[in-house]
């Protein structure tokens, strides 16, 4: 199911995600999570069809839940688990 959620209208920029203050990329896997605005984001460098560096993919739920817990929702979630299983490298909780 897709979310109805516009990118627009977020109070965060997921592009802006993982934030790094250094200009560096992460190495891909790495995971960052945010709270903010009400939201829980996890961040994580690289992406299962994107090579381009600095290609990220974002993860969020619109509720504030531990790291933890959006971690295990995003497993759960059968598209988003699809998603990590696709990745070409692996993802460092």
């Amino acid at each position: 199911m897709r979310s109805m959620i516009k990118f627009g209208n977020l109070p965060f920029n997921p592009e802006a995600l993982p934030y790094n203050s250094t200009g560096k990329f992460f190495p891909l896997g790495t995971t960052r999570f945010y709270h903010a605005f009400g939201f829980t984001i996890c961040a994580i460098e690289g992406s299962c069809t994107d090579k381009r560096p600095g290609s990220k993919s974002i993860f969020f739920v619109e509720e504030l839940v531990t790291d933890a817990e959006l971690k295990s929702i995003i497993v759960e979630v059968p598209v988003a688990k699809s998603i990590l299983d696709k990745m070409p490298f692996e993802v460092n909780w």
